[in-house]
This record gives structure tokens, C-alpha cells and sequence, in this order.
């Protein structure tokens, strides 16, 4: 059962429910912008990306924060999906993040791209 984010009761009076495709893409969303700790029966989901929408990043902060996401999708869904590839950049007060993973099931790769302001 794929549980549709956020949660809510469709029009039916049922809980909403989405595609595996979608439910991923959620969850990696989820997983990205989620401290650690913030969940507290989860303490350990997330990954803390957050941290760097307030500050301007130089490249060392780049790259651990690349790593940080790598294993908190990895603790998160690393079950489903086979993170393939994690982008993360910072350019004109903008976070720019790219993930490229493949289901399991399907070894098809998908592309998710998310951007954050880190203006204040």
C-alpha cells in the first residue's frame, strides 16, 4: 500500500493512496528536506540537506552534503530503489539538487530535481 503525501482522505473517504513511482518520488522528497530526529519514532530519517539552504556553501560542504544525502536515501528507501547518482549544487542563492535512481523491479532509471531559495 502506497500511501499518498501528504497524507489525506480522497474523495472516496478512504485514505489517498498513490503509484509506486509517485510514492518513491514523495519519499525521497521526504527523506531530503526531513532533519534527523525531527521523526520521533524514526530519529534516524533524514538527511539534514536543510542545513545548507541557510548558508552559502562552499564546495567541501558540497560534497558532505552529497554523502549526507547518499546515505539518508540509502537508510530510507535503499531498500526499493538503487541510488545511482546524487547532484548538489548551490548558484545565485539557489540549492539545486538532482537524484537518479532505478527501482528494483524495473532497472529503469528516473530523475527527480528539486531547487531551494537559500535567500533569507
Amino acid at each position: 500500500m502506497n500511501l499518498n503525501y501528504p497524507f489525506h482522505i480522497a474523495n472516496h473517504g478512504q485514505v489517498a493512496l498513490t503509484d509506486r513511482d509517485t510514492y518513491i518520488d514523495q519519499l525521497i522528497e521526504q527523506t531530503l528536506f526531513t532533519i534527523p530526529g525531527e521523526r520521533l519514532n524514526r530519529p534516524e530519517f533524514g538527511c539534514n540537506i536543510m542545513s545548507l539552504v541557510h548558508q552559502h556553501p562552499n564546495k567541501a560542504q558540497l560534497v558532505t552534503a552529497q554523502y549526507m544525502v547518499e546515505m539518508g536515501l540509502n537508510r530510507s528507501i535503499g531498500k526499493d530503489v538503487k541510488i545511482l547518482k546524487v547532484e548538489i549544487n548551490a548558484k545565485n542563492e539557489v540549492l539545486y539538487i538532482r537524484i537518479i535512481y532505478e527501482h528494483y523491479q524495473t532497472k529503469q532509471p528516473r530523475t527527480l530535481e528539486f531547487r531551494r531559495d537559500m535567500a533569507g
